[in-house]
């Protein structure tokens, strides 16, 4: 077990407030407190971007939740995420918490992050707020990524659906930047985490306050 003291809050104010973002057409999307928590690993995604990006997407007629890439044309940011060569999940690898974040995220180290045009934006409708509401659930540069093999959303969707996910994260990682994350790296294997997190359940939390290894 690795002590918490190893891992100071380094926590910052974020790029986004609690607010909403109105289009043309009158279609509205909010952005609740949970989010900007949320987006504290993400504060390259300005207000602005959010807003260009909103303005351009087509928005579904009948589903309740959108997950789309909007290509900018241009270079507006650089992306964490990156392939790497295929690891197994028993393998010995680095891993970090982001902001705003309960468990882990696989890293990778000492690179520069490449440059890219892409925003992907995940939202829900928000019935409750009106026909043409939707409620931000995240925004990030770079192409689409699923979840993560530690999330609660993950796990209550089984066995299968972690499986498809962990497939992804053993070919690839975050780059780690100090800026993000509010612990330094400890090594560790996703098959030790998966299995921890699966005594906790789906919407368990961590011992030891916020940060625990495998």
């Amino acid at each position: 077990m690795v002590s918490s003291s190893q891992f100071p809050d380094l926590g910052r104010p974020p790029a986004l407030r609690p607010r909403r973002i109105s289009r043309s057409d009158g279609a509205v999307l909010h952005l609740p407190y949970r989010t900007i928590k949320h987006m504290g690993a993400h504060a390259d995604v300005t207000f602005g971007l959010l807003s260009t990006a909103f303005e351009r997407v087509e928005l579904p007629a009948e589903q309740n939740r959108l997950n789309t890439e909007i290509d900018f044309g241009r270079i507006v940011g650089h992306t964490s995420k990156v392939s790497t060569d295929a690891i197994t999940s028993y393998d010995i690898v680095d891993f970090a918490y982001r902001h705003g974040r309960r468990y882990p995220s696989r890293i990778i180290l000492s690179i520069p992050k490449p440059p890219t045009s892409l925003l992907t934006l995940v939202a829900k409708r928000a019935h409750t707020r009106g026909e043409s509401a939707w409620e931000l659930e995240t925004a990030y540069l770079g192409s689409n990524a699923p979840l993560e093999p530690l999330s609660g959303s993950v796990l209550r969707a089984g066995p299968e659906a972690q499986a498809e996910v962990l497939d992804f994260w053993c070919r690839h990682a975050l780059i780690y930047d100090s800026a993000e994350f509010v612990t330094q790296p400890f090594r560790s294997s996703w098959a030790s985490l998966c299995e921890r997190r699966k005594l906790l359940g789906p919407d368990g939390f961590p011992e030891s306050g916020p940060y625990w290894t495998g």
